[in-house]
């Protein structure tokens, strides 16, 4: 498969991410510019639903170190948690899925 360019893939993202609030649009349209800067398409060659796991497992790490600092409060912590248990739980069935549909191919 050849990479769209970055504008068309900058386009596909803004499609994928229209509907989440405009914060997090921004940050993730600046991030995939500056991972595009460092490592071009190298996305296309690599297992990128495997490599979410250990980022959603960095957030709950941060929000753990929030609490231990008194950032936060235990209780204000449960519903987030929950929510990322849950994509967790969503990328582990999307991943698996994946891994299927390659072996079959």
């Amino acid at each position: 498969m050849t990479a769209p360019s970055l504008a068309e893939q900058l386009a596909a993202l803004d499609v994928f991410a229209k509907d989440l609030p405009a914060e997090l649009r921004n940050l993730m349209r600046e991030r995939y510019i500056m991972g595009y800067k460092q490592y071009g398409d190298a996305w296309l060659n690599r297992d990128n639903l495997a490599e979410g796991k250990p980022e959603i497992a960095d957030t709950l790490v941060y929000l753990f170190q929030a609490l231990l600092a008194g950032d936060v409060k235990h209780l204000n912590m449960g519903r987030l948690r929950a929510s990322l248990s849950e994509s967790w739980m969503h990328l582990i069935a999307i991943h698996t899925a994946a891994l299927k549909r390659r072996r079959n191919k």
